[in-house]
């Protein structure tokens, strides 16, 4: 997909301790653009609880002003470590539900390009890390079929290291090809 509004919006999705983070900031910095963090991690270390549903009420919110501080930057190029597709499978993952206006939220932060994460990368427990195991692997496929429903444009990306980035980048300029 490619959006109207002249900037090129990468997000980077997946399971859990795939190098999302890791491989945004790098992609960020190469591509000269904006990063935009994962706000969930942060805001959940930091919520001295555990967390509730009305936690990914908020966390949906802050993901929308997110995008929102994103439309006004004078930058063209814009990379996203997680977005709402994560969030709307977490809240079927673990509270079998979805608010009502969720989707339209959906619809509202478009993206160029998903990155999808393999789980290749060894999995490392943490204070907010819950699904490691065969966890990972069907939250990747759902996330996959995810990606094929709402009919966005997605790269998987594999391996380590220099390896991941370089399969990333690949990705992208492939897609910044077609987009001519």
């Amino acid at each position: 997909m490619r959006t109207a509004d002249n900037k090129f919006k990468i997000a980077v999705i997946g399971p859990e301790s795939t190098g999302k983070t890791e491989l945004s900031l790098w992609l960020a910095n190469e591509l000269k653009g904006d990063y935009y963090p994962e706000l969930a991690r942060d805001y959940i270390e930091n919520l001295g609880r555990e967390y509730e549903k009305s936690d990914l009420d908020i966390i949906t919110q802050l993901q929308v002003e997110q995008y929102d501080t994103m439309l006004k930057s004078k930058n063209r190029i814009h990379v996203f470590d997680t977005e709402l597709i994560i969030t709307k499978i977490w809240y079927e993952w673990v509270y079998k539900l979805l608010p009502i206006d969720f989707i339209k939220r959906m619809y509202y932060m478009q993206f160029d390009l998903y990155l999808l994460c393999f789980p290749d990368i060894p999995w490392f427990p943490d204070l907010v890390r819950e699904n490691g195991g065969e966890a990972r692997n069907q939250l990747f496929d759902i996330y996959k079929s995810e990606l094929e429903y709402f009919g966005y444009t997605y790269g998987i990306v594999s391996g380590l290291n220099n390896e991941r980035r370089q399969k990333a980048l690949n990705i992208i300029k492939l897609f910044i090809k077609d987009c001519r």
